[in-house]
């Protein structure tokens, strides 16, 4: 009652994003491709042959699965903020912090568009990040074949990368911090950087993202080649 009460919805939902939930996309995100896992090691395997152009038909099929895995954890967040909507007794708390405006320059005023703003927020944390952990976990199933070690990969990735990436006090651990998952929990302004960089935001984002992509694809394609062998 206290906190229904005395805190906004969109002000749990921004703290429960980046302080509770952070740990928990990385297995929820590989929990939900586990079905196409599973469909790739048993039905596609057979049909394989018989597949004009099995190959294609793989990537397609690990992508609409990447895609999935963001809607559905988009869906369970957008969901969450109706729920939240119908509890809370206050949609937004002005507490002075801007997300959008301090970090990204977007002109997404929270006191005007509160929504939009929890709404943009989720879908870079829950969807766009979401499908990034997909992607890792469905790259490491082609190598190891352990459910509860393709599972837990993305989960550690994510805590060791949330840690060593960030941006220390007393040491510039640049461009280390460009690299960190933490971008998509915690959108950065170009002060965060410190040491003289002044990297926009957006590139933080493409920087903590091709760190997952790029190795996923190796992954991938070293797998398919292996299978194929």
């Amino acid at each position: 009652v206290f906190m229904r009460e005395n805190f906004g919805m969109v002000d749990m939902l921004d703290f429960n994003g980046m302080f509770m939930m952070k740990s928990l996309i990385p297995l929820l995100s590989g929990i939900t491709v586990i079905p196409v896992i599973c469909k790739r090691d048993t039905l596609f395997q057979l049909e394989m042959p018989r597949l004009h152009r099995a190959r294609r038909s793989e990537h397609r099929m690990i992508a609409k699965a990447v895609v999935m895995a963001g809607c559905v954890m988009y869906l369970g967040y957008v969901l969450t903020v109706v729920i939240g909507n119908c509890v809370f007794t206050h949609t937004y708390v002005d507490t002075g912090v801007n997300t959008f405006i301090e970090n990204t320059r977007l002109p997404l005023n929270l006191t005007e568009h509160p929504y939009l703003y929890i709404l943009l927020l989720g879908f870079i944390r829950f969807f766009l990040l979401s499908m990034l952990y997909a992607l890792l976990t469905i790259a490491v199933s082609y190598v190891i074949s352990k459910v509860y070690i393709y599972l837990l990969l993305p989960t550690i990735y994510h805590l060791i990368a949330y840690s060593f990436f960030s941006q220390g006090t007393f040491e510039d651990k640049w461009p280390l911090p460009l690299f960190s998952p933490e971008n998509f929990i915690q959108l950065k302004s170009e002060m965060y950087w410190g040491f003289g960089h002044d990297t926009a935001c957006i590139w933080s984002l493409v920087c903590a993202a091709a760190i997952v992509i790029l190795p996923s694809i190796v992954m991938i394609w070293y797998g398919m080649r292996k299978r194929r062998a």
